[in-house]
C-alpha cells in the first residue's frame, strides 16, 4: 500500500457507522482531523484523489462546466472506459459541490480499476463520512480489508452492509469469499448459495461456489458448479482452469489437458496437468506431461524444466525418507 496505513478503531463504530471508525494517517491527508478541519479549503480536500498530470492536462483542454455537465461527461467517459476523464469530471464536480457521497464512491470504484487501493480506500472513507450507511462504500472498504487479511475488520464491515442491504448478491459473495479465505467453508457455500438465488446468471458466484467446494474436496460438486458457470460464460478463463484442476485432481487427465487447452497454449496447458498430477502424487503422470510440455516447446518452455527438477526432488525424498 506504499506505506498508507489506515486504523480501524472500534471506539468510533458506535459514532459514525456503529461497527468501526477509520482514521488514515497519509500524506494525502494532513491526519484525520483534516476532514473535518473548516480551515482547509474544499479542493485541497480532494486533491488527493486525482492525477495532478492529467488535471492540468484537461483542466487546459476542457473549459469549466457546470456540476451537472462535469457528472454526465464523468458518466460518459466511464462508458467508453476512459477512467483518467472520467476521474477528472467527477473532481471538477466536487470541486464545485462538495462532498457528495455518490461522487465520491464514483472516484472510490475509478481507483478500484486502476488498482490504486490506497485512494479507492480514501474515497470510500469520505463516502462514509458523508454517508455512514452506505452499504456500497461498506462493502468495498470490506474487501480491502479483506485483502490485507483483517478477517475481523471484513467482516464487521460486510455485515454491517448485509443489514443495510439485506439482499444483495454482491455482498453474500463477498461474505462466502471471506469465509472461504478463514476456512469456514459450509458459510462460505451457504453465502455463495445465497448470491446465486438472488443473481443467478452472474458466472462469478457459481464459479466461487465450485472453488469451495473444491477446497473441501468435493470434487462432483466442484465439478458440477464450474459446469453451470460454463453454461452462463463460455469464455470464463477462470472456471476453465478451475475445472481442469477438478478433472486433473480426480485423474482424468485428458480431460483436464482439453480444459487448460481452452485458455492456454498446448505446452501450458501440458506442464499445468503435470504439476496438479505431481501434487496429487501420480509421478509417472506428472514426469509423462512435463516432457511433453518440453517437447512442444524445446527452446523457451523453461517452467517444465524447472518442474522436472522439482519431481526428482520429491521422488528423492519420499525414496529416501532419512537422508
Amino acid at each position: 500500500m506504499r506505506g498508507i496505513t489506515m486504523k480501524y478503531s472500534a471506539t468510533h463504530i458506535n459514532n459514525i457507522m456503529q461497527v468501526i471508525s477509520i482514521c488514515i494517517v497519509t500524506a494525502l491527508l494532513t491526519g484525520c482531523a483534516s476532514l473535518s478541519s473548516p480551515q482547509v479549503e474544499k479542493k485541497s480536500e480532494y486533491s488527493g484523489l486525482g492525477d495532478p498530470n492529467a488535471e492540468l492536462a484537461y483542466n487546459t483542454a476542457f473549459p469549466v462546466v457546470s456540476v451537472e455537465e462535469a457528472v454526465a461527461r464523468g458518466d460518459e467517459a466511464m462508458m467508453r472506459g476512459d477512467l483518467d476523464r472520467a476521474l477528472f469530471e467527477y473532481l471538477r464536480a466536487l470541486d464545485k459541490k462538495g462532498a457528495d457521497g455518490e461522487l465520491l464512491y464514483k472516484v472510490g470504484q475509478i481507483h478500484l480499476a486502476r488498482k490504486d487501493m490506497s485512494k479507492a480506500e480514501l474515497s470510500f472513507v469520505l463516502v462514509l463520512k458523508e454517508e455512514s450507511g452506505h452499504a456500497g462504500a461498506l462493502t468495498e472498504l470490506g474487501r480491502i480489508q479483506m485483502q490485507r487479511r483483517d478477517y475481523a475488520g471484513a467482516r464487521k464491515l460486510l455485515l454491517m452492509a448485509r443489514e443495510i442491504v439485506p439482499n444483495s448478491a454482491r455482498i453474500f459473495n463477498s461474505l462466502g469469499v471471506l469465509e472461504d479465505m478463514t476456512k469456514n467453508h459450509q458459510q462460505a457455500q451457504d453465502y455463495f448459495a445465497r448470491a446465486i438465488e438472488l443473481n443467478r446468471n452472474n458466472p462469478l458466484y457459481r464459479n466461487n461456489m465450485g472453488y469451495s467446494r473444491y477446497l473441501i474436496g468435493d470434487q462432483a460438486g466442484a465439478e458440477q458448479a464450474f459446469i453451470e458457470t460454463l453454461r452462463l460464460d463460455p469464455g470464463y478463463e477462470r472456471a476453465w482452469r478451475n475445472l481442469a484442476l477438478v478433472y486433473a485432481k480426480t485423474g482424468r487427465f485428458n480431460e483436464a489437458l482439453d480444459a487448460f487447452g481452452k485458455v492456454e497454449e498446448e505446452h501450458q496447458a501440458l506442464n499445468d496437468v503435470g504439476y496438479v498430477a505431481m501434487l496429487s502424487g501420480r509421478y509417472a503422470d506428472a514426469d509423462h506431461y512435463f516432457n511433453e510440455a518440453i517437447r512442444q516447446a524445446p527452446m523457451y518452455y523453461e517452467l517444465a524444466n524447472r518442474n522436472i527438477k522439482q519431481l526428482d526432488l520429491v521422488r528423492d525424498k519420499e525414496d529416501n525418507p532419512g537422508k
